[in-house]
Order: structure tokens, then C-alpha cells, then sequence
């Protein structure tokens, strides 16, 4: 449910936060008693984004074709993924696309589970089990070369849906 993956991101977001909400809909995961000074969204449906009353903007685009997004160096302290990166094609590549988005100790949060459209997740997501996949999105994450030793986290609920999340700070310098 929405609730525990608002709770897996208010662990690690700080309010005045600049956010950015990637693979985003009609709907944010963002905890409802933090203000943030900026979130923007993007994702794949306009109609659903703008729907959104959390995203102070979005951006369309379809992150398959291209993972170079309209933002500046270091524009979020803060990049979540809510149960969408079963969909990308090259991870690494949008990975260290969000690596050039974040300042130096700003965090992505990857939210996973085991539900997806199955048409449309990639091979790894339905061959893996949930461990491995953790293991190959941090591994992702450490192929950029532009984040710190991912942290794991499980934050399944006894009465749900089993929930991940993986976090990994930028490290380095921007560009």
C-alpha cells in the first residue's frame, strides 16, 4: 500500500528538499507532512502528471529512448522511483543520468516489489529473484561510478505486498 512507501521515503527525505519524482503518475509517494521547497515529476502520461497535485512541474519523456532529462547539474538533493525500474531497458544509463541531477550527498531511492505489468518489465525482472534484483540495481548504481555503497532495505509489510527499497548517495563531484 501507498502508506509504506510513503513511510520508505520520509526515512531518508528532508523537508526544503529539492525533489525529483522519475517514473511518476497521477500520484506521488512523498509523505504528506513534508513540504519540500521544489518537486518536479516526470513520467510517461501528461494527463496523469498533471493530475498529480504534489509536482510543482513535469517532464514527458519515455527514459527507453533517452535518459538524458531536461534538468541542470546538481537540481535535487533527492531522486525516487516508486516500483517503476522493472521498466528501464539500460539502467546504468539512467542511473548515471540522475547521478548528474543530484549534488554531491543528495540520495536516490529505488522502491521495488514484485508486482509489474509483465508485458512490459524487462527479462532480469521476471528471471531474478527479489534479492538478485536488489543486487543488480545496486550494481547499476555502482557501474556510473557516481554513488556511494548502496544500502538495501526491506520495508515489507506482514499484510501486503512485500516492499524494497535501495538507497545510494551521490558522491563526487557534478558533471
Amino acid at each position: 500500500p501507498r502508506v509504506y512507501l510513503e513511510r520508505g521515503f520520509g526515512e531518508r527525505l528532508t523537508a526544503g528538499g529539492r525533489v525529483l519524482d522519475l517514473m511518476s503518475s497521477w500520484i506521488s509517494h512523498l509523505p504528506a507532512d513534508l513540504s519540500f521547497a521544489h518537486v518536479a515529476g516526470h513520467g510517461m502520461n501528461a494527463e496523469e502528471l498533471s493530475a498529480n497535485p504534489r509536482l510543482d512541474e513535469f517532464h514527458v519523456q519515455n527514459l527507453n529512448r533517452d535518459a538524458r532529462l531536461p534538468w541542470g547539474d546538481a537540481s535535487f538533493d533527492a531522486v525516487l522511483i516508486a516500483v517503476s525500474v522493472q521498466y528501464l531497458v539500460d539502467p546504468v544509463a539512467v542511473f548515471d543520468e540522475i547521478g548528474r541531477l543530484l549534488a554531491p550527498g543528495g540520495e536516490v531511492s529505488i522502491a521495488t516489489s514484485h508486482r509489474c505489468f509483465p508485458t512490459k518489465a524487462v527479462r532480469a525482472f521476471h528471471a531474478l529473484p527479489p534479492a538478485d534484483r536488489l543486487r543488480l540495481y545496486a550494481e547499476c548504481l555502482r557501474r556510473t561510478g557516481r554513488f556511494a555503497t548502496p544500502e538495501a532495505v526491506d520495508r515489507s509489510p506482514g499484510d501486503a505486498d512485500p516492499l524494497w527499497l535501495l538507497h545510494a548517495r551521490r558522491s563526487g563531484v557534478v558533471g
